[in-house]
């Protein structure tokens, strides 16, 4: 395993930003270390959690 690279981290904070949160409410630069699947549950579940607040149902892959 290897510590997701700048990239990759640049990938998934678009990918919240697409869904409604903002680098200011997460932001990814802070978990360095840890590995891009760990980073990407992380904004799976960040994703989901943003849904159920809003009421929406869906799968966080989308």
């Amino acid at each position: 395993m290897y510590d997701a690279s700048g990239y990759e981290i640049e990938l998934l904070q678009q990918r919240l930003e697409e869904n409604g949160i903002s680098k200011a409410q997460l932001n990814l630069d802070n978990l360095a270390g840890l590995t891009f699947g760990e980073l990407n549950a992380i904004v799976k579940n960040a994703i989901a959690n943003e849904k159920a607040k809003k009421g929406e149902q869906g799968n966080a892959d989308e």
